[in-house]
């Protein structure tokens, strides 16, 4: 590599570091995103990655943030929680909290995988905090409660009829207007 060539990537890591040290500095959530991506490298992420996702992680809200963030924020939480920055237990246990409330917030379906493989590792590790095994039980309950919410609001609405049959299910009626709401709803087969 050429001189000119270390200068501009140095230049670079300048620039990221000065840019995520500002984002973390304002501490929002609108530097998440981009902080998660950049600290996919362990450097940057040792460096100053983290200091700044501690500063913007709690920023995260469920009824603001969650499923309106973009599309690589929970993966991306999910392989810094399996892949720590930091070197040192107490920073690293740290690291741990903050990933797991963040996950809590804006977590979705494919976080439950990374978190039940975190559940059994530090459920074999006697010397883990029971704060983090607590935690990491509840957020894994609160994304599998999520889901579930998810799946049924996705479900067809059917009969209230014993067995529901693919033939009763219901569809608006529409001869009559002027009836009252409950009643717009008819099954399809005729009685």
């Amino acid at each position: 590599m050429g001189t000119k060539h270390k200068e501009l990537l140095e230049g670079n890591q300048q620039i990221r570091r000065g840019a995520a040290s500002s984002l973390g500095s304002l501490g929002g959530w609108e530097g998440v995103p981009a902080l998660l991506r950049a600290s996919q490298d362990a450097t940057f992420c040792k460096e100053v990655g983290i200091w700044a996702l501690r500063q913007t992680l709690p920023s995260l809200q469920f009824s603001e943030h969650y499923g309106a963030l973009e599309s690589d924020v929970v993966p991306n939480l999910c392989r810094l929680l399996h892949r720590p920055c930091e070197v040192h237990e107490k920073a690293q246990l740290d690291q741990v909290r903050i990933m797991l409330g963040a996950i809590g917030e804006v977590g979705d379906r494919r976080a439950i995988e990374t978190l039940e493989e975190l559940a059994q590792r530090v459920g074999a590790q006697r010397a883990t905090p029971q704060d983090i095994v607590q935690k990491t039980e509840a957020v894994l309950q609160i994304l599998r409660e999520r889901v579930a919410r998810e799946i049924e609001q996705a479900t067809l609405l059917r009969g209230s009829e014993a067995p529901v049959v693919p033939e009763t299910l219901l569809r608006s009626y529409e001869e009559k207007v002027d009836e009252p709401q409950e009643q717009l709803l008819r099954p399809t087969q005729k009685d």
